[in-house]
């Protein structure tokens, strides 16, 4: 809507999906907070007032910013939320009715009054703490509109669950690529729907309501292991993909390779999203 206006936005996120969001758009962002988003803390509201107010105070030639508007999920109640979007500065000043001037020559002289100290010092000292409670109070009902829209996702997903083993479905198959392969185990567990785990993930090695038939890939990497060692292949020269999981294996696999005389005898890490091996295999030979 800004950018429709003519006006040129710089972006403030906080939260882990809205910095990816924009950061896989390439969109620049002038300030990043991330952590705690289901229950954001004072601590995180008056460093993002601070940078916030910071920005509003610069000039324009500095990299000042002119107005300043915050978008976040109003919670209402359990069943709706809504996107808001709240102008913070410049404050509106809504004008009093005008006053109405006592001619009765007999009326009591109203007082004066003198403040100290001035106006611009109390504003100066109000601003910010106005800001900061505003930024908090928005995180909060954004917390809870997720709260919210979470259950209700989850309730929905119980009920079609349950709609299926009214259809007569006896179990599901899962599916390997899932995205929140956790979420789907518990709306099935609570729906009491029977899944079988083709390559389960860690909670559905576990649930009640799940029947692995294999142990997943840990559980491949193992045999694997165990089936070139039988083969008298005792040198393994590991290709793996480069993350934190996979080199502890070894670790884990080695008293069973050295019950079968054999060993790891080099790791080799693959970048993630790699698609050419040869290099790699090449440096295993």
């Amino acid at each position: 809507r800004l950018d429709e206006q003519g006006k040129q936005t710089e972006l403030y996120v906080y939260g882990r999906r809205g910095v990816s969001y924009y950061k896989y758009r390439n969109r620049d962002i002038a300030g990043t907070w991330e952590g705690n988003t289901d229950k954001p803390g004072v601590e995180v509201a008056e460093a993002i007032s601070k940078a916030l107010v910071d920005a509003y105070m610069k000039s324009d030639e500095d990299g000042g910013v002119s107005e300043l508007y915050i978008v976040f999920t109003e919670f209402i109640n359990m069943v709706v939320q809504k996107v808001r979007v709240l102008r913070m500065l410049p404050v509106e000043v809504i004008a009093d009715q005008p006053t109405k001037i006592n001619t009765d020559q007999n009326a009591e002289a109203s007082p004066l009054y003198a403040f100290e100290p001035s106006v611009d010092e109390v504003l100066d000292a109000i601003l910010p703490k106005y800001i900061q409670s505003r930024i908090h109070e928005c995180l909060l009902t954004a917390a809870a509109s997720e709260t919210a829209s979470r259950q209700n996702a989850m309730h929905t997903a119980t009920e079609n669950a349950r709609s299926l083993i009214d259809d007569g479905i006896v179990a599901t198959v899962n599916d390997t690529t899932a995205a929140n392969p956790d979420g789907i185990v518990e709306v099935t567990e609570t729906a009491g729907l029977p899944r079988v785990g083709v390559s389960p993930a860690a909670q559905e090695l576990v649930a009640d309501n799940t029947f692995p038939t294999s142990g997943g890939s840990s559980g491949t990497t193992f045999m694997m292991f165990s089936a070139l060692a039988r083969n008298d292949i005792t040198d393994i020269a590991m290709i793996h993909v480069d993350t934190p999981q996979v080199q502890a294996l070894p670790g884990f696999a080695a008293p069973m390779l050295e019950a079968y005389g054999a060993e790891i005898t080099e790791m080799i890490p693959v970048p993630a999203g790699t698609t050419d091996y040869q290099q790699f295999v090449l440096a295993a030979e």
